[in-house]
């Protein structure tokens, strides 16, 4: 029913629904307005009654990825710049396809894209978890899940390195940073991680604050676990050397400065050279299995 109400002439609109009165304005002088406003509403209605919900073209992979992201704002610094990462690598292949168009063989093609680019099969499986998580965000990810495989792992990667391959380790990093010496940024990492067993996270967090040359000692400031809290590591005398050599290149350095400002490291690509492939987090396991193999309590 509509009708006229008020001096300025204003069309209401009124009518039965779910056993009881809508009775509203249309807020127009007009009574064709008022007539569709009275049929939008009543349609409004029977689409909330019977839980009818408008169809949206699914978004694009970009765009659910930064959603995606967005809901993990509360999320620990490094474990949001591993998920920044993995999305960078994502949004390159996939940014453009609408996430219903993405199918297991474009999964296994991303897969194949990343090992020509020789990024590590745990690195890939990584940025498959991302995906996967991405999809299922969408009710997506159960209809391709059991065509899309993890790719293997190189399980020898944690192994403690041999005398001889440290050296080649050592030999390498110095050959990559020779335009800046021998002390290059680089080798100064290696000699970390060998020596102190750090995280990747860990090293590029690492600040001159955290550094303690005159007793010795490094304290982690960013961790992955909270007993690695605040954590001292007395330095070993190659760590230390490495260390104080390095700080000499920096004599106006404060507190706050990165340990390392000329380089940011992602992956040590150093393979062919390196029996580890050069990647930092296996220096780190190599260090804990020499540790272990030593007695050491860890």
């Amino acid at each position: 029913m509509l009708y006229k109400r008020g001096k300025r002439g204003i069309w209401y609109y009124s009518f039965e629904f779910g056993g009881r009165r809508i009775h509203e304005s249309s807020k127009s002088t007009s009574k064709t307005v008022a007539r569709e406003a009275e049929k939008a509403r009543r349609r409004q209605l029977e689409e909330q009654w019977n839980r009818i919900e408008k169809k949206k073209l699914p978004p694009t992979f970009e765009r659910a990825s930064a959603e995606w992201l967005r809901k993990r704002a509360v999320l620990k610094d490094g474990t949001r710049e591993t998920y920044t990462h993995s999305l960078k690598h994502l949004n390159a292949f996939f940014g453009k396809h609408l996430v219903s168009d993405i199918e297991a063989p474009d999964v296994a093609a991303y897969q194949e894209a990343r090992a020509a680019e020789d990024a590590a099969g745990a690195t890939v499986n990584k940025e498959f978890t991302v995906l996967a998580s991405i999809l299922a965000d969408h009710g997506l990810w159960n209809r391709i899940r059991r065509d899309a495989k993890r790719l293997e792992e190189n399980e020898s990667a944690g192994r403690a390195l041999l005398p001889e391959e440290e050296s080649r380790l050592l030999r390498a990093t110095s050959q990559v940073g020779g335009k800046q010496g021998h002390w290059s940024p680089i080798y100064t990492v290696t000699v970390l991680g060998l020596n102190t067993g750090l995280r990747h996270s860990e090293v590029r967090q690492l600040r001159w604050a955290n550094v303690n040359l005159e007793r010795q000692v490094l304290v982690v400031g960013q961790k992955k676990t909270e007993a690695g809290s605040g954590r001292p590591i007395p330095l070993t005398e190659p760590a230390w050397a490495a260390l104080d050599m390095w700080a000499s290149r920096f004599p106006n350095r404060k507190p706050d400065d990165f340990f390392s400002p000329l380089v940011k490291l992602d992956t040590l690509t150093l393979r062919g050279q390196s029996p580890t492939g050069g990647r930092l987090g296996t220096t780190r396991h190599a260090t804990l299995n020499a540790q272990s193999a030593e007695g050491f309590r860890l």
